[in-house]
Parts: structure tokens; sequence; C-alpha cells
């Protein structure tokens, strides 16, 4: 009888030892998978970094084993300017997230940005110099795409007047107009009309931009608006006080 409450008494031992190594090795296992780090990778400013931590920390769930990696993906990607966001586990204890951004070439007439795919978002952490160099988008929104299409090679044309595209409008009768600003800070307002062909915008206002100085030559001033709907002609706004100082100022300055 003692001998069968010995054995007994062992084997609950042996029982007590096993459930609390078990216990034990499950503490470790939880205390060795915990994600503790996050590393954030790409054009990511401070601001930015603490809105991808709150989205993270918005779907984590488990260890690093269990952790649903695509559920930490789709809510970083659902950041406004975020294009794209890769999540791997880094081994022992990190999320490894690559951050593509979305990046802005005009600035839309609500404050938000206009991507290089045309798509309008908000950012917080543009530099001042970023967004000043942006032109200002507004108008019919079904035409950014498009209006994004055209920027490099209205821009271009621009270059030919010593000028800068500053604004970019299309009303909702598909009508575009381009403010541009030249090398003396004018701005000239040009109205180019519908683009029927898909190319009349862009034609009009190279056209423009390749006669400007020499019409400006002719009107002694830079003229401060711009009608280029003509085939063959421009109806122009004479020149005011300020932008005929300007000319004459431009044309004595030295030649570098």
């Amino acid at each position: 009888m003692m001998k069968a409450r010995g054995t007994l008494l062992g084997l609950l031992g042996i029982g007590l030892v096993a459930v609390a190594a078990v216990g034990v090795y499950g503490v470790f296992v939880k205390s060795f998978l915990q994600i503790r780090h996050l590393q954030i990778d790409g054009r990511v400013e401070v601001a930015a970094v603490r809105e991808v931590r709150e989205a993270v920390r918005a779907v984590m769930d488990g260890n690093l084993v269990t952790v649903d990696i695509g559920s930490v993906r789709q809510s970083v990607e659902t950041i406004d300017w975020v294009k794209a966001a890769r999540v791997t586990r880094q081994w022992p204890d990190s999320l490894h997230i690559q951050i593509d951004r979305h990046d802005p070439v005009a600035i839309w007439e609500d404050g938000r940005l206009v991507s290089t795919d045309g798509i309008v978002f908000a950012s917080t952490d543009e530099t001042i110099e970023t967004l000043a160099r942006l032109p200002l988008f507004s108008g019919d929104p079904t035409y950014i795409k498009q209006a994004v299409e055209f920027l490099p090679r209205l821009q271009k044309a621009a270059g030919q007047a010593s000028a800068s595209v500053k604004a970019l409008h299309v009303s909702y009768r598909g009508s575009w107009s381009v403010r541009m600003e030249n090398e003396a800070a004018v701005t000239i307002d040009v109205e180019l009309g519908r683009n029927q062909s898909g190319q009349d915008v862009a034609w009009r206002f190279d056209r423009l931009t390749r006669y400007f100085n020499e019409l400006s030559d002719n009107l002694e001033g830079y003229p401060t608006a711009v009608d280029a709907r003509y085939h063959d002609a421009f109806a122009v706004k004479l020149p005011d006080d300020q932008s005929g100082q300007a000319w004459r100022e431009a044309r004595l300055a030295p030649k570098s």
C-alpha cells in the first residue's frame, strides 16, 4: 500500500514538473517571438512614421509567427500618401515595412496633392521647398490624369519663354487655361480652349511660347493675358505699367 502511494506521488510530481515545464516553455516562446520593433524604410518623415505605426498597431494581433502580414500591409496602404507597402518578418523580433509613397507633381485646388499617377492624396510632411515648386491644378477633376500627362510638355514649352507653369485649369466644359510666370516674375494667363484632337492644348501653348518673346518685344512689354485659341493669331491684353517696366529691365539686364 505504501509502495503504491509512493508511486502515485511520484507520478504526480512528474506531472507537475511537466506542466511547469510546458508553462515555462510557453512563456519563453511568447516572449521570444514578441514583435518589439518596426523597421520602416522609404521616403518617410517623422510625422509620417507616426501614421505608419498607428496603422500597424490597429491590426497587430499575435506574435512574429502568427501576425497577419497581409492585414498589416492593407492597413498601411489605407494611409493616403502611401502608394504601396511591403511587409516582411525580420527575426527574431521585428517587422520590416518598405513604403513607396505617391510623388507629387501638383497641388489640387483643395490643398491636397496630385501624384504622378493622377491620384489626389493628402500629405502633411512635404517640405515647403517642394510645395513651392508645384503648380496648382483646378477645375473638373475628371481631367486630372490628362493634366498630369500634359504637364511635362507644357513646362518644356514654357521654358521657350523663360517661364514656368504655375497653374492649370480645366473647366467643366473642357476648356483649358494655363497661368505661367516668366523670369521677370510677371504672370501671364493663357486661354487654350478645348482639346478636341487630343493635342490641341499642347500645340497651342507650344506655338505661343515660341513667339512669346517676339510678341513681347513688339508690344514693348509682357502681355498679362493671351487668347491662344485662334489658329494663326493671338489676342492679347496689353502690358500694364508693371509688366512694361519688367520688360524694360529684362532688356537692359546684361546677358549671361
